[in-house]
């Protein structure tokens, strides 16, 4: 019986112990920055179960019988996650939770001022690949395809880009942030020309036609920027055997990495038998090309690539030169072409992202016009490092530099009057570039930077500023400017004969107005543009 009582004894304290321990009211409202209400605002005790949602008012009231300090976490869709340390030494602590809005790259503000984005990575998706191949009229071709968006115009039977008035050197080409030169095939005098590069080989293209990033530069008018696929998903081998030619491709797939190679001859002789050209061909245009890529992950976050593409072409015809008292002349056109492109792309930290790489571009041609002869050869390197830095949610900057060279000659024999030649310069060209990306909200973002360039031709430094601005006016449209100075070294032919002449400029501002709903969509642009 005492032992009985004993036990009693020493139970009830405890439980008295239990019954009265505190609890404290946790309370207060959540709001947000512009101090409307967001009622189902999740509100919670990290690591426990205690915690509730706001109401319609965004007022929230629980309970907790925790002590000491604890974290206190609010969660809404669409804002930046509140996070705050309380102390629970009180009966009762109220909280005044703001949520900020979060940028979500889903639903971003984009600046589309002169610019057509495609791929699965961009909310404006213009032109994929299977749009460019099934495009009527352009077998096939990057070049082709873009020139039916607006912005650009069809020259006769060139088949290059021309952009707002610009000349079709003026639109430069990037392979992951790379320059690429000579992007075209060869072609005869009044024939349309191709480019180079397969639309299969890239994930994602970007086009402007004026106003776009100070991170590119050598481009008056336009930049075509080309981004490759990543690492391969499948090891597959295709064969193809056409009318003019065959193609075989082979790709290999590793646990993390793949390489790609595909080689292929052409010769459109079958083809001109069939449908006959109003040309006078000799030999028609026959070509050998070979392209490989090798993509490999390194560690957690980093990629690198490597492609590399070479063609031979040749072809004979004779020339018109469309005057009454010249006779046609036996034209024969040979070239080799050769590119190579390596790139690095890591997330050093939370905050840091780095891009680097390489190309290096290689053109040889030989002309033959009756008794005449020219050897035209161009190379080219590109060496290229860009960092982003993530300040907070709201300011992006990305900064960079790059170093470009190229060189070119031109020697013409003329057999006849015994007389020869050679045409030569040698070009660098050193910038760097410094330019941030701020959200202002959700709805309103501006770019604003700058590009510094040293030409050692012309020994002259530039500066040249560039903004932009986009305001989103609903879910599905918005308006965009955009202002730049853009420069660009003069051509082969003219910079062999005079190597001091400066860099061409032009200045560009746009105005745009761009609506896209149910894969339909509507723009409408103003622009000026000056040299």
């Amino acid at each position: 019986m005492l032992l009985r009582w004993l036990i009693v004894l020493l139970i009830l304290p405890g439980t008295a112990v239990l019954s009265l321990k505190a609890q404290t009211i946790i309370y207060g409202k959540v709001v947000t920055e512009s101090h409307e209400t967001l009622p189902g605002t999740n509100i919670y005790i990290e690591g426990t179960y205690d915690g509730t949602s706001s109401d319609a008012e965004g007022s929230f009231s629980f309970t907790s019988s925790l002590s000491g300090s604890v974290i206190i976490k609010a969660s809404f869709l669409g804002f930046k996650d509140y996070v705050e340390e309380v102390a629970l030494n009180v009966d009762s602590v109220f909280i005044e939770i703001i949520l900020y809005e979060h940028i979500n790259y889903l639903n971003e503000v984009v600046i589309s001022a002169g610019t057509f984005e495609a791929g699965s990575n961009h909310k404006s998706e213009v032109l994929q690949p299977l749009d460019i191949v099934t495009t009527a009229g352009v077998t096939a071709d990057i070049a082709g395809a873009l020139n039916t968006l607006p912005g650009t115009q069809t020259v006769g039977e060139e088949g290059r880009l021309f952009v707002r008035g610009g000349d079709a050197y003026e639109t430069t080409t990037f392979i992951d942030g790379m320059i690429v030169r000579e992007s075209y095939d060869i072609s005869a005098p009044q024939t349309p020309t191709r480019s180079r590069f397969s639309p299969f080989m890239f994930s994602g293209t970007s086009f402007s036609t004026g106003g776009y990033s100070a991170e590119y530069g050598q481009g008056l008018s336009s930049a075509l920027i080309l981004n490759t696929k990543d690492v391969a998903t499948e090891t597959r081998t295709d064969f193809s055997l056409m009318s003019v030619g065959l193609e075989a491709a082979h790709t290999q797939l590793w646990d993390d990495a793949s390489f790609a190679g595909k080689a292929s001859y052409i010769n459109l002789d079958p083809y001109y038998e069939i449908i006959r050209q109003d040309f006078e061909w000799i030999d028609s245009p026959t070509s050998i090309d070979a392209s490989a890529a090798f993509r490999k992950k390194v560690g957690k976050n980093g990629l690198f690539k490597t492609y590399s593409k070479f063609n031979m072409a040749e072809m004979r015809f004779n020339h018109d030169p469309f005057t009454i008292e010249d006779e046609r002349i036996d034209m024969t056109l040979n070239n080799k072409y050769g590119y190579l492109n390596s790139s690095y792309k890591d997330v050093l930290s939370k905050k840091w992202i780095l891009n680097t790489g390489l190309s290096y571009t290689y053109s040889d041609d030989d002309i033959l016009m009756d008794e005449d002869i020219i050897h035209e050869r161009s190379q080219g390197f590109h060496l290229k490092s860009v960092a982003g830095y993530e300040y907070n949610e709201r300011i992006f900057l990305r900064m960079g530099g790059e170093w470009m060279t190229r060189a070119h000659f031109q020697d013409f024999n003329d057999f006849e009057a015994n007389f020869e030649n050679r045409f030569s310069f040698n070009e660098d060209i050193v910038s760097s570039f410094l330019e941030s990306k701020v959200f202002l909200s959700k709805s309103f973002l501006a770019k604003i930077g700058g590009r510094v360039e040293y030409n050692s031709l012309s020994g002259n430094l530039s500066l040249d500023p560039r903004a932009s601005l986009a305001l989103k006016t609903g879910d599905n449209a918005q308006f965009s400017m955009a202002y730049g100075i853009f420069r660009q070294s003069p051509p082969d032919q003219l910079l062999r004969v005079e190597p001091n002449l400066i860099a061409e400029k032009s200045t560009h501002f746009i105005v745009n107005y761009q609506w896209m709903k149910n894969n339909r969509t509507f723009r409408i642009e103003a622009y000026d543009k000056r040299y």
